[in-house]
């Protein structure tokens, strides 16, 4: 823990540079499986990348706002706000469905109740987690690695 003016502060686990680069990189991956010439590609990707890559943006936004937080909090957080959008699309008022045919309304909020999305935003938050440990892993290799070469 680091203590500054008197009061406890903890050491980020997240790099902000990095998620941020992470961030384009998804949103970049996922908003291109929605584009006109992937259709007659891979029916997977077409149809579930997109759903599954904005969760895992939803995770690295999480973690790159609150770079301190545990990855289980961020985790479940990321889980509640895709659930939470997904049930939202049952909702059928005026001034949401009007939101929703706007294009930061069809990204944010979706455009319809699908039950495939839990699994796909499951999936997303789950690579989250597993690139977070995976990068960890790597980190403390690598401080083993330079202690025994000194």
């Amino acid at each position: 823990m680091l203590f500054r003016d008197g009061f406890k502060v903890n050491r980020p686990l997240r790099n902000r540079k990095v998620y941020a680069l992470w961030i384009l990189v998804v949103m970049g991956i996922g908003g291109a499986s929605r584009l006109p010439f992937t259709e007659g590609g891979p029916y997977v990707y077409t149809e579930y990348a997109g759903d599954t890559f904005w969760a895992l943006m939803i995770f690295l936004g999480i973690g790159f706002v609150f770079p301190t937080w545990k990855t289980l909090t961020v985790a479940l957080c990321t889980l509640a706000f895709s659930f939470g959008v997904e049930f939202s699309q049952l909702i059928e008022h005026p001034w949401m469905n009007a939101l929703r045919e706007t294009i930061f309304g069809k990204l944010v909020l979706g455009s319809g109740f699908r039950g495939s999305d839990f699994v796909c935003y499951s999936a997303g938050c789950l690579m989250g987690v597993a690139g977070e440990w995976l990068g960890r892993r790597a980190k403390t290799s690598m401080k083993e690695n330079d202690r025994q070469t000194v």
